[in-house]
């Protein structure tokens, strides 16, 4: 099986770093010198770091300038000495390890009281599983380290746009729906109205019925004007025993003036009847 070189990063989490001994140094002004533009510092005395993997070999990059000086490597039992100072700023190999056994192997790096940096480790490999793992840290985090500035202030103004698009948009529905319901309440009431005439005209519907009127309370019968008693009998003819009596009666009082008329007054009734008593005693 062919071998295989897996770089992997200074911000990979495959490798360790001593709290507090190393710095990030991406706003330096030679970072364009290093791989992914990014390197990891020893600024302090006894900065630490280490490294575990499975290969056959092992190189260590790292930056070399004015500032820096000796440090040390050590891969199992096996320790190396090194000085990274340099008049002119560059990165090169700061130590390999070659002909090793495919089996795990421990790097440890520790600077000697100076400066120094470490930009990158690559290894060799036969294992067919190990490459893609280190690989897929090494490619993960040197994407992360890239965009994740970015894509922090990405992700904030994309929630900010995806927040504002919904509430225009939940805005916008509460209006028109405001104003459709306007609009559509006059145009039901007149086509409402239109449908009651026209049922009324075809006769489907009934027309509304109008308020019944106030009824009068029922009031008591006015009283009638009592005819006098007098007025009540029908006049009567006095007969006399005698014809000639009865003659001169009828003569003195026309038929229609007893039949159709009414009768006089007491007074005068009385006063024929004597007068037809005189005339039947003589």
């Amino acid at each position: 099986m062919a071998s295989v070189n897996v770089t992997v990063e200074d911000f990979s989490p495959l490798i360790s770093f001593s709290a507090g001994g190393w710095i990030d140094s991406s706003n330096d002004p030679d970072i364009s010198l290093y791989s992914a533009k990014s390197f990891r510092a020893a600024k302090s005395s006894g900065a630490e770091a280490s490294f575990e993997f499975t290969g056959s070999a092992v190189f260590v990059y790292g930056g070399f300038r004015s500032d820096y000086g000796p440090y040390t490597l050590t891969l199992d039992n096996q320790t190396v000495n090194g000085n990274a100072h340099s008049v002119t700023p560059r990165v090169g190999l700061l130590a390999s390890f070659t002909g090793l056994s495919e089996t795990p192997h421990h790097l440890h790096l520790a600077n000697a009281g100076s400066a120094m940096d470490i930009d990158q480790i690559v290894y060799q490999t036969n294992s067919a599983a190990a490459p893609g793992k280190v690989a897929l840290f090494s490619q993960r985090d040197e994407s992360q380290a890239k965009s994740k500035p970015g894509m922090d202030i990405g992700l904030f103004i994309g929630i900010v746009l995806i927040l504002a698009s919904v509430f225009i948009g939940v805005l916008a529905t509460v209006i028109f729906l405001r104003r459709r319901k306007s609009r559509l309440i006059p145009r039901v009431s007149a086509v409402a109205s239109k449908l009651s005439i026209g049922n009324v005209e075809k006769g489907k519907a009934e027309p509304p019925t109008p308020p019944l009127p106030l009824q009068k309370p029922p009031s008591s019968p006015e009283p009638k004007a009592q005819t006098p008693s007098w007025q009540k009998s029908e006049p009567r003819l006095f007969r006399s025993p005698s014809t000639a009596s009865r003659s001169s009666m009828r003569t003195s009082m026309p038929t229609d003036r007893v039949l159709n008329r009414p009768t006089r007054p007491p007074q005068l009734h009385l006063a024929r009847k004597e007068s037809t008593n005189r005339v039947s005693r003589d």
